[in-house]
């Protein structure tokens, strides 16, 4: 199976986008009277994570007929995907724009659209899982846990770039909370990791008994549960009794474990795209 990388690299970028809008629209609920000495570079780096996934998606459409033909069949996953992740894209940016431009003080008022950005990322997540679990051609792609894969994979980038980004100088009624969070979101994702990869392995080893030729999985199923799972959940549950000194650092290196599980689950994604035999 190719690997469309830009296909797979637009939704690394505009899911650790969401995941950051979403984590910090739950700092914002928490304590809305926090003056974020970093607000702006959370929101920047959001919008810019955003508009480069919205242009890499554009790439790997290639030309202009495909981009026309998306935005007329609205009844598709794929359409709706486009909608819902350009909603969230305008959103983010005017968000961020309005902000700079109004102050600090016109962050209250401006938060019914950053509500906004966060449903329509969610539906971006929602439709990024159904383009996939709706293709009955393919086995393993063909169920809805991969709608809850796309889901916690863009909270897990997204939560830690924010605790990297923001965990020096938040307060601990909001940075505790959120850790705390991130850290259930870890457990439950390594669940639903453990039960897809079971599923994907029986979807493969149908088509094996079929003659069809599949491809091993191990040692990719090993980086992603181990390095971009495991090993998080033990740097933040370590995190929890360290100084807040060293907390920067379990955030640095937890985001980087985190990442290259999400890049090989997009590889492992798009190498179970295997057929059967009547396909």
């Amino acid at each position: 199976m190719h690997i469309p990388y830009s296909l797979a690299t637009s939704y690394l970028l505009l899911g650790t986008s969401i995941g950051l809008v979403i984590w910090f629209a739950a700092g914002r609920f928490i304590d809305r009277d926090h003056n974020y000495k970093v607000l702006s570079r959370i929101l920047l780096t959001a919008a810019i994570l955003a508009v480069l996934g919205v242009i890499f998606a554009t790439l790997h459409l290639g030309h202009m007929e495909r981009f026309m033909n998306l935005v007329a069949n609205p009844s598709s996953w794929l359409s709706r995907e486009g909608l819902f992740a350009g909603a969230f894209t305008a959103c983010t940016v005017l968000y961020f724009l309005l902000i700079k431009k109004s102050g600090m003080e016109a962050v209250k008022k401006l938060d019914p659209l950053l509500y906004l950005a966060v449903l329509a990322g969610v539906g971006t997540f929602i439709c990024m899982g159904m383009i996939y679990a709706s293709v009955q051609a393919i086995p393993a792609w063909n169920t809805t846990m991969v709608v809850l894969i796309d889901i916690f994979s863009g909270l897990l980038l997204g939560g830690f770039l924010f605790l990297v980004l923001a965990g020096k100088e938040l307060p601990g009624n909001i940075i505790k909370p959120i850790t705390t969070a991130i850290f259930l979101v870890l457990v439950v994702s390594l669940i639903v990791n453990i039960a897809y990869d079971a599923q994907v392995r029986m979807a493969l080893s149908a088509l094996s008994a079929q003659g069809v030729a599949v491809p091993s999985l191990m040692l990719i199923t090993l980086i992603r549960l181990v390095i971009g799972l495991l090993v998080p959940v033990y740097l933040l549950a370590k995190g929890f009794k360290a100084k807040s000194g060293l907390l920067a650092s379990t955030f640095s290196i937890a985001l980087a474990c985190v990442l290259i599980g999400e890049v090989t689950a997009k590889i492992m994604h798009f190498l179970t795209a295997v057929k059967g035999p009547l396909f």
